[in-house]
């Protein structure tokens, strides 16, 4: 359920400062109930459905408790091979409920997001190789849905593509990129010398509508 406060009423209720000392348990969660609280727009409940739906449950919520406590990082398999071992696995799951070939490799990510940044430095690598080093030509054009989620366009600030890089795309009746708007805007990009290297649409929400 959505918060039920005004804008800047949380910092009105906390000290300025943090404590000299350490404060009990009993006036923290105090605090949490009386004061936080009220501000938290509770996303996992079930009638909250302003964003996201509810991405918890009750053994995600032991998941989150017992890698809180091992605190590993998971950066590679020497810093922690159940971590990387476990990710492979999992992702491995995924692509057979998807009927994925077995031969693709992926990862867990925190966020949408990042998996779009991700995603964009990696056509961006290929692309141009030598990016890594003296950074993208500025030749780059990515394409988009004129729906797509502005992660997308966020990632390509990031990746150093440039917002004026991106091409917006029209969509048909069913939100779907429309393929010849699609084909059209990359044959004008090549004949202006840039270079088309990533195209995404957000289809979620809208596959529904047409089934």
């Amino acid at each position: 359920m959505a918060a039920r406060c005004d804008p800047g009423e949380l910092q009105q209720l906390l000290p300025n400062a943090g404590p000299a000392e350490g404060e009990s348990m009993e006036a923290i969660l105090a605090d949490f109930n009386g004061v936080v609280l009220p501000s938290v727009s509770h996303w996992n409940h079930p009638h909250f459905h302003a964003w996201f739906s509810v991405s918890s449950s009750g053994p995600g919520i032991l998941g989150e408790l017992l890698t809180a406590a091992l605190n590993v990082n998971a950066m590679l398999w020497k810093s922690c091979p159940a971590a990387t071992e476990l990710e492979q696995i999992a992702a491995a799951w995924v692509l057979r409920w998807l009927a994925l070939p077995a031969s693709w490799f992926g990862m867990i990510l925190d966020s949408a997001s990042t998996a779009v940044f991700q995603a964009m430095v990696a056509a961006r690598q290929r692309a141009e190789p030598q990016s890594r080093a003296i950074g993208p030509s500025g030749k780059l054009t990515a394409y988009i849905s004129e729906h797509t989620h502005s992660s997308v366009e966020k990632a390509a600030i990031a990746a150093g593509i440039g917002q004026s890089n991106v091409r917006r795309i029209g969509v048909d009746p069913c939100f779907r990129m429309d393929p010849q708007r699609l084909a059209q805007t990359i044959r004008d990009d090549l004949a202006t010398e840039c270079r088309p290297f990533f195209a995404a649409r957000d289809g979620r929400d809208h596959f529904q509508r047409c089934r």
